[in-house]
């Protein structure tokens, strides 16, 4: 086991992975599933708020302190860049009620008596939160309050070469990779544009079901 653990580590090791000893790799080798996650596929530093815009009528410190407050809850990948954004601002993060996810790609919280959306264009779609949809992109994080459209925060992604090289390698495996996926503007279209890969066949599951699955704990079976 030793020579080939070497070898095998050291070809990896400057890919930023690791094999968890002998008994993680028994598992992976066993294993037919594997899930995916946001960090996975964009690391910390692959991802940053491009733009925002506040509508006039409304503080900034507090549009940015329940977004920041909303995305940070949610455990996705960009949630150190929304943290990042309210230590600037001094923003303090918020008290949330009756926190939950929707299942058209965000959050709903109760903030100081009134309803905070925070989501996809899909979600303020969904929800009748009208967008100009002139001002968002493909990536973008919107915050509405009581249905009313008041923050707009553009992202920017960008592909690390290594990802694109392991997703390329996992889809040529025997292994089915479910996408449990805590970012909402992540989904396979993203991924196609962002990677140059096809995703026919990707496993997305079912927004609100992504959490539970991306905080499974390995199991005997």
């Amino acid at each position: 086991f030793a020579l080939p653990f070497f070898i095998g580590s050291m070809r990896i090791f400057s890919s930023g992975a690791a094999i968890a000893g002998w008994s993680g790799l028994c598992d992976i080798g066993q294993s037919r599933r594997l899930i995916v996650t946001d960090r996975d596929l964009f690391p910390d530093g692959s991802a940053e708020i491009e733009s925002i815009r506040i509508f006039a009528d409304a503080p900034a410190e507090k549009i940015i302190g329940c977004a920041g407050t909303m995305i940070v809850a949610s455990g996705s990948s960009i949630a150190s860049c929304f943290g990042e954004l309210m230590e600037k601002n001094g923003c303090r993060p918020r008290h949330v009620e009756g926190f939950e996810y929707l299942a058209g790609g965000g959050m709903k919280g109760i903030v100081d008596g009134q309803v905070v959306l925070c989501g996809s264009t899909d979600l303020m779609r969904l929800m009748n939160v009208r967008v100009p949809f002139r001002l968002v992109d493909r990536t973008t994080v919107l915050l509405a309050i009581d249905g009313v459209l008041y923050g707009i925060f553009n992202m920017k992604y960008t592909a690390e070469p290594q990802v694109r090289k392991a997703l390329v390698n996992l889809m040529r495996s025997n292994r089915h990779p479910i996408f449990a996926i805590r970012d909402f503007n992540i989904t396979p279209e993203m991924l196609h544009q962002s990677f140059d890969l096809a995703t026919d066949g990707y496993d997305f599951p079912p927004y609100v079901e992504r959490f539970s699955i991306s905080e499974a704990k390995p199991a005997e079976d």
